[in-house]
């Protein structure tokens, strides 16, 4: 009999874990972005030539990964200690260096723009929405179309503002989870990350901990 009880206690306390995931999913699937800077928020991305980029942000800091094929390991990170700024990049053959601009242009123009929701702009040249997907399970808005009159440039958006070019990308919480040129992938959310960034996450170092 004790041992029937035991199971069934087992039993109710994993059903109750399994609720309370999915209550914290759920509230997640419906957090709005300034909440999710507050907290913490990693993104991690596949690049068309394989290549992996992670963007992480916790309040005012922001951090830039770019892992590539050969191994090389690029950081960008501005942080603001003790309310100070400071910001950094490194290059696995040269080093951490202070390099303002560098590492101002890399996070800030390169890759957060180009993970920004421009779904208002691109449905102005051509594109609407099309339907929805889960990436990373997270439901998102997919608008595609064939880009026209325009001469927009983003970085990770170059390929697509371009005349006569179809497209698509994947929008979820006022960022872009996918984007795809031609029928080719050009980038695709590979983990989400909410809370638990830690402080070092935006220090010198390359030990990537706080995503999958």
């Amino acid at each position: 009999m004790n041992k029937i009880i035991l199971a069934l206690a087992g039993i109710a306390i994993m059903a109750a874990c399994q609720s309370d995931k999915k209550k914290e999913e759920a509230k997640e699937t419906t957090i709005t972005l300034e909440e999710m800077r507050q907290k913490g928020y990693s993104l991690k991305f596949r690049m068309e030539k394989g290549d992996i980029a992670i963007y992480t942000r916790k309040g005012s800091n922001v951090r830039l990964d770019h892992i590539y094929p050969s191994g090389s390991h690029y950081v960008s990170f501005s942080a603001r200690p003790n309310g100070e700024r400071a910001e950094y990049s490194y290059d696995s053959d040269d080093g951490w260096q202070e390099d303002l601009y560098r590492a101002e242009q890399n996070i800030n123009n390169f890759y957060a723009e180009g993970i920004a929701d421009h779904s208002a702009k691109f449905c102005e040249h051509g594109y609407a929405k099309s339907g929805t997907a889960t990436i990373c399970g997270k439901p998102c808005d997919v608008y595609s179309g064939t880009y026209h009159e325009g001469k927009v440039r983003w970085a990770m958006y170059g390929q697509l503002a371009r005349d006569g070019v179809q497209g698509e990308f994947a929008i979820w919480n006022g960022l872009t989870l996918r984007t795809k040129y031609a029928d080719k992938v050009q980038s695709e959310c590979l983990a989400i990350k909410i809370g638990d960034i830690p402080d070092e996450a935006f220090t010198q170092t390359l030990d990537v901990t706080w995503i999958e």
